[in-house]
């Protein structure tokens, strides 16, 4: 898609970036010349004012003016209560989420282990709080609820939420209600393990919550037990 202002184009495949602004930076910058742009700045400018841009290239276009290549988040999950995950691992808050976003039934994902981590009382493996960037920490979290999610479909289950504590354990919510503690190591497996005992777990009645975190066994509370 390709439109025009005057000397002034904006191009990129675009649902949610509003485009009016945008067209008013470029145009103000196209005022005082075009010898006088910093593109650099402009570009950052962009992707400063609208959260739903994931990148811009802006080029002059001798002697007319300037063109804006832009590029827009695709969401693959919510992050918490207001924001949303990119398939590119970025975290944005838009001033409103679209409807249409809400309807997709996409998971919530959430992590407390984002930024510095302190570690407290708890004993955490010192090879877990290496120093590594947040990327690496959705990537990986990402990664957790695509296979998780993977093994679930033999029981017809979906995970609609997924959250790692600052402790790096992991805890989900299925479709059902049912809250699923899986702890830090050995994750998938211990998915594997339910998936195997599924029938089981649920021959009588649908368990409240379980906990796969014990090395051979796993620990059921059912609706309306006491804890």
């Amino acid at each position: 898609e390709l439109s025009s202002m005057k000397n002034v184009r904006i191009a990129g495949e675009t649902k949610y970036i509003a485009r009016e602004p945008i067209h008013e930076k470029l145009t103000q910058a196209t005022d005082n010349g075009l010898f006088n742009i910093d593109l650099h700045a402009l570009e950052s400018a962009i992707a400063a004012n609208d959260p739903w841009v994931a990148g811009v290239a802006i080029e002059i276009i001798w002697p007319f003016g300037v063109k804006a290549y832009l590029n827009e988040h695709r969401v693959i999950a919510h992050w918490g209560d207001d924001a949303l995950l990119s398939t590119d691992g970025v975290i944005f808050t838009p001033p409103e989420i679209p409807p249409e976003i809400n309807n997709l039934s996409l998971p919530t994902l959430y992590s407390d282990a984002l930024g510095p981590i302190e570690v407290g009382p708890i004993e955490v493996d010192p090879a877990e709080t290496r120093q590594y960037d947040d990327s690496e920490r959705l990537a990986s979290l990402l990664s957790l609820y695509e296979q998780a999610q993977a093994v679930l479909q033999a029981t017809g289950r979906r995970i609609v939420s997924l959250q790692e504590n600052a402790q790096f354990s992991v805890t989900l919510w299925l479709d059902d209600g049912v809250e699923v503690a899986i702890g830090r190591k050995g994750q998938i497996e211990r998915v594997k393990r339910m998936v195997e005992v599924y029938a089981i777990l649920f021959a009588e009645k649908k368990p409240e919550y379980i906990d796969l975190r014990y090395p051979t066994s796993v620990a059921v509370r059912y609706e309306g037990e006491q804890t």
